[in-house]
């Protein structure tokens, strides 16, 4: 009776998630951080003025054209982020693992894109002018740095989703798991209660077998 029933017993017990750790929590933040990410491509990160034989005129560059790493990398962390409420105990923090690794990367591109303008405009420059000549002059908008701090908030997101996935459930297999073997625990218990009181009545509990 005793340790037998102590281990369906203890296997029943489901510990509550902490509000920290909830996981439609972890999920909907990291999705946050990364579209949010994914967002600041959109728009203009590089204004470029270009001479041509022609005239001269202003090229916007957006962030997903000067940095594509960028965007890429910000779907990757969306869709991993979502992967996360879905996956299995392991490959959660493979997820949040990779969230971590995304973040960084991403940051370090957008980071990038604001040091080295020219590097990262040469293609849509180079589509204009029909040369390899740099453009007469860069002005960066504040999207890069605003990027490159989403993806450091992506990471701290990854590390996040690494400690709050130890505190989830395994899902609703393990919920009908330790649902049966409570009910199991309880029908030994009544059992062996039932034994008692025949053996007191001075009846053989056997006889019911």
């Amino acid at each position: 009776m005793g340790e037998n029933q102590a281990l369906p017993a203890e296997a029943a017990r489901v510990r509550p998630v902490p509000g920290w750790a909830k996981p439609a929590r972890v999920m909907l933040g990291s999705m946050a951080v990364s579209a949010a990410a994914f967002l600041t491509t959109l728009p203009t990160w590089i204004r470029a003025e270009v001479s041509t034989v022609v005239a001269t005129s202003t090229l916007d560059i957006s962030g997903a054209d000067a940095g594509p790493t960028v965007s890429a990398l910000a779907l990757v962390a969306l869709v991993a982020s979502v992967a996360l409420r879905i996956a299995g105990p392991k490959l959660r923090k493979v997820l949040a693992l990779l969230l971590v690794g995304v973040g960084v990367g991403l940051a370090v591109a957008a980071f990038g894109v604001h040091a080295d303008p020219q590097a990262a405009s040469m293609a849509q420059v180079s589509a204009i002018t029909g040369t390899n000549a740099p453009a007469d002059s860069y002005e960066v908008t504040v999207l890069p740095l605003l990027s490159a701090a989403f993806g450091v908030l992506v990471a701290l997101a990854g590390v996040w989703a690494f400690v709050a996935t130890s505190h989830w459930k395994t899902g609703r297999k393990y919920d009908r798991s330790a649902a049966r073997a409570a009910r199991l625990a309880s029908a030994e218990e009544t059992d062996e209660i039932d034994a008692w009181d025949a053996l007191s009545e001075g009846k053989d509990p056997t006889e019911r077998l």
